[in-house]
């Protein structure tokens, strides 16, 4: 997979592939990740003519947020357990 897969990317499969990217990390003994995709990128053309990125924020071309990927909300549910009890 690549930004310049296409619209697949932003799409479903790319929280698939960020949680088997994190997982496959923390089940062979990592100690920590870092979420190295936080540059917001404006989407550019895919392979299907649709946009891709890798970025977990949909930006403008002004880098202005426009949206969140799957690959945020993917974060989100992946850190919920070891965020539980901590304050906000």
């Amino acid at each position: 997979m690549s930004a310049g897969s296409g619209g697949i990317f932003p799409d479903i499969m790319g929280a698939f592939w960020l949680a088997d990217f994190e997982g496959a990390f923390l089940t062979a003994s990592g100690a920590a990740t870092y979420f190295y995709h936080y540059i917001p990128e404006p989407m550019s053309r895919g392979c299907d003519a649709g946009g891709g990125t890798f970025s977990a924020l949909q930006v403008n071309k002004d880098f202005q947020i426009k949206g969140y990927l799957s690959q945020y909300f993917a974060t989100q549910l992946i850190l919920a357990p070891a965020m539980a009890g901590t304050a906000a």
